[in-house]
Formats: structure tokens, C-alpha cells, sequence
């Protein structure tokens, strides 16, 4: 757990020592569940530190005892984190492959959070492909169960990436909509949580003009753009939006 307050602080190096200290533990004492749920956050730990195929090396390590103690929960969400490696390594088909074994689970348990998390990487997985008109439908799918659970963060990620589809079918109007929807969410401008959808407004303001953006805002939200909005959308973009991932999932129970 001290491994795990590290990680959620962002002191990655401090959280893989703690858990390298409990894995000895629980090694001498042949606790094969405890084994594979610090077997997944190291690789959580190397995920997020961009060392993928050492990632991908503890989560095979979890993956062969969860799978030993029929742990499906603990499964599908080291299942869903390989797909991440791949989809991250640029192995879209294995992604796929691994997001689906993950998915029949989730369904399966009823785990609807975890299903809104799969479906909107399926998605992610499909726009990169080309396959625009399913991209959308995963999206879309991931969004009834975000709204419906009144997920800010995960509901903000799945408006930014329909923005960002939107954008790539050249449909900056309804690409707007999106990231109004997605930006308009959190008070505060930008929102840590809102992942690309303040920068894809800063964007779409240069190329739309400021008016166009208050307009679309004032029909989204029904009420005025706020002035620290506006401020941060009149700031001229660096660059054209880049595609993000969502965050990695919570440790298996």
C-alpha cells in the first residue's frame, strides 16, 4: 500500500522499491495472490515509466497465477493492461485481442466501470485503424456508462477522442461540440482531467474564430463562456492536438 500512495503521487522509483520489498515477502512465503498483484503494479510502474516490454513481463508473471486461482476480475484487468502495451508498442491486433478477452469478463461480471474502460480503448484501437464508424460506436458505448456513473474524468476522455474523430473526418463543428462537452465539464481552465480536449479547444478557436466558439459554448452549456475560458482559448496553440491515452486501471482485487 505504500507502494501504491507512491504511485498515485507520481514517485514512481519510491513505489517500485515498496513493492520490491513486499514481492520478497510474499515469494518466501508462497503467497501466489499477493504475488500477483505486486507482479501487476511493477509492471504498472513500468508502464507508466515507458518501459513496455518490462511491463509486459510482469503482467505475464500476474497473468499465470490469477489464471492458476480462476481470479476473473484480476485477469481482465491485467488482460486490459497488456492491451495497452501492445496498442502503446503499436500491435494493434494483439490490443484488440487482449481488450476482447478482457471484455467478455467484465460483461460477464456486470464490472461496468471496467467495461467503459475497454470500450472506449477498443475504440481507440479502431480510429487508429481507419475504422471511423465503429471508433464511434465504442465511444459512444463507453459514454453511456460514464454519464450514467457520473465519471467526470472518464466521460471527459471519451468527449475529447470523439472531438478528436470528429477533426479527423474534417467536422470541426462537430468536433467542437465535443471538446465544449468535454472542457465545460470541470471548472477550472484547463483541467488536469480533461486530457486533450483544452488544447483541441485552443486549436479549433484559431481556425473557427472566437465568436464561433462562444456561440457553439453558450448552446452546449447554456450559459456564457466563462472569461477564464475564453482567455485560455484565445491563447495560440504550439501545435495540432495529439492523441492521449487514458489513464492505466486500478490494481486487480
Amino acid at each position: 500500500q505504500l507502494g501504491r500512495v507512491a504511485q498515485d503521487r507520481g514517485r514512481l522509483e519510491e513505489a517500485e522499491g515498496w513493492y520490491r520489498k513486499s514481492l520478497v515477502i510474499e515469494e518466501d512465503f508462497g503467497n501466489r495472490p499477493g504475488m500477483a498483484s505486486t507482479y501487476h503494479q511493477l509492471g504498472m510502474v513500468a508502464q507508466l515509466r515507458g518501459r513496455l516490454e518490462e511491463a509486459e513481463g510482469w503482467y505475464r508473471k500476474s497473468l499465470v497465477i490469477t489464471e492458476d486461482f480462476g481470479n476473473r476480475r484480476s485477469m481482465a484487468t491485467t488482460y486490459h493492461q497488456l492491451g495497452m502495451v501492445a496498442q502503446n508498442r503499436g500491435r494493434l491486433e494483439e490490443a484488440e485481442e487482449w481488450y476482447g478477452n478482457s471484455l467478455a469478463i467484465k460483461e460477464g461480471l456486470g464490472n461496468h466501470p471496467g467495461m467503459a474502460t475497454t470500450y472506449h480503448q477498443l475504440g481507440r484501437v479502431a480510429q487508429v485503424r481507419g475504422r471511423l464508424e465503429e471508433a464511434e460506436s465504442w465511444y459512444r458505448r463507453a459514454l453511456a456508462v460514464t454519464e450514467g456513473l457520473e465519471n467526470r474524468p472518464a466521460t471527459a476522455a471519451t468527449y475529447a477522442q470523439l472531438g478528436m474523430l470528429a477533426g479527423v473526418r474534417d467536422d470541426p463543428t462537430n468536433a467542437l461540440t465535443w471538446v465544449i462537452k468535454c472542457v465545460a465539464l470541470f471548472d477550472e481552465v484547463p483541467h488536469p482531467r480533461a486530457g486533450t480536449g483544452p488544447e483541441h479547444l485552443r486549436f479549433l478557436t484559431a481556425h473557427l474564430g472566437i465568436e464561433a466558439v462562444e456561440r457553439a459554448w453558450l448552446q452546449q452549456t447554456g450559459n456564457p463562456m466563462p472569461p477564464a475560458a475564453r482567455a485560455y482559448a484565445l491563447t495560440p496553440p504550439t501545435d495540432p492536438p495529439a492523441d492521449a491515452d487514458t489513464d492505466a486501471e486500478e490494481t486487480p482485487s
